[in-house]
């Protein structure tokens, strides 16, 4: 974890900025071709949503200003997102929230993951840690946009990332993801980055 010198910083003048707005949030949804990922993950018979949650937050780790927090009076950048994904067994209605880290590599996280949410029985992961990145999916219908649940607490940094079901249109597959961000420290220039290192790496799978 890296302290910012605050004084020195070039999102000074922009933090202090929203820093006076009680509801700094946003959102942006856009759509993008995951056609690489079903079929990496059908080829395999590996878990759809679980590789999308390790590209997701790969892509989210790869943008700077997506790992930035504040704690107390100062500004940090952390080295690594935690994935804080929800989570569902076939026939239940109700989910629980898993914590799993990336891991070295795309395969050891597909493998944790599917433990974690096997051998989880709390709703929530016993580790928690302000590096979280909070993912969720409602596979059961494509979506335009999603919004998240918020309080009214303007110190809230977590980044909210969340997608519906993928729609199919000639042979192809698209996913609608939400952007759920504080404009303190993200801009509209910082998810057109996220999106653009998501897109590499999907492509990079086949």
């Amino acid at each position: 974890m890296e302290i910012i010198n605050f004084e020195d910083w070039e999102r000074k003048e922009i933090f202090r900025l929203f820093e006076g707005s009680r509801l700094p949030f946003y959102f942006v949804a856009f759509d993008i071709d995951v056609t690489g990922v079903y079929k990496y993950a059908h080829s395999g018979h590996k878990s759809f949503y679980h590789t999308m949650i390790w590209l997701v937050t790969k892509a989210a780790c790869s943008v700077r200003n997506f790992r930035y927090r504040v704690k107390g009076d100062q500004v940090v950048l952390l080295d690594e997102l935690v994935p804080s994904f929800t989570a569902m067994k076939p026939g239940e209605d109700l989910f629980k929230i898993v914590n799993c880290p990336l891991g070295p590599d795309l395969e050891t996280f597909l493998e944790n993951a599917a433990r974690k949410c096997r051998e989880q029985t709390t709703l929530l992961s016993e580790e928690d840690s302000e590096n979280l990145l909070f993912l969720s999916c409602i596979p059961w219908m494509s979506t335009t946009a999603i919004s998240n649940e918020h309080d009214t607490n303007p110190d809230d940094y977590f980044t909210r990332i969340s997608w519906g079901k993928y729609s199919e249109k000639e042979g192809r597959k698209a996913l609608n993801i939400t952007v759920d961000v504080n404009h303190r420290i993200i801009d509209g220039i910082h998810i057109a980055r996220f999106r653009e290192e998501l897109e590499r790496l999907i492509n990079s799978l086949v």
